[in-house]
C-alpha cells in the first residue's frame, strides 16, 4: 500500500468511459488476501487502480462474498480478466470447493 498516492487526479471518478475492468488476487491466510480492481483505458494506454480488498483469516466461501459485495459497491462493468495466484485452485479443506466467482 501507498501511503500517498503516486498520481493523483484532481477529480474522482473513472477517465473515460471506453475501459476494461481487470481483477488480481492475491490469496493468503496468516499473510492478507489482497483484491486489487484496475480499469484499464486502451485509448489512452493507462491502468488505474479503482479498487481494493483486504482480508485475512477468512475461508474462500468468504472472500467470494466480499469480492461479490465490493464490485456491487464499485459499480464498474463486468470484470473482464481475472486473474490469481496458483493456490487459489487448490481445493478447500473447509468447504471442499475451489475459488470461483461467477
Amino acid at each position: 500500500m501507498f501511503k500517498t498516492p503516486m498520481v493523483e487526479l484532481e477529480t474522482k471518478g473513472l477517465l473515460d468511459a471506453d475501459y476494461y475492468v481487470i481483477r488480481s488476487i492475491d490469496y493468503g491466510w496468516d499473510d492478507p488476501t489482497c483484491v486489487l480492481w484496475f480499469a484499464y483505458y486502451p485509448k489512452a494506454k493507462v491502468l488505474d487502480v479503482v479498487g481494493e480488498l483486504y482480508v485475512r483469516e477468512t475461508t474462500l466461501d468468504g472472500i467470494v462474498n466480499y469480492i461479490k459485495a465490493k464490485e456491487k459497491e464499485l459499480k464498474l462493468r463486468p470484470v473482464m480478466y481475472s486473474v490469481g495466484s496458483p493456490e487459489m485452485g487448490n481445493i478447500q479443506a473447509t468447504s471442499g470447493s475451489r475459488f470461483r466467482l461467477c
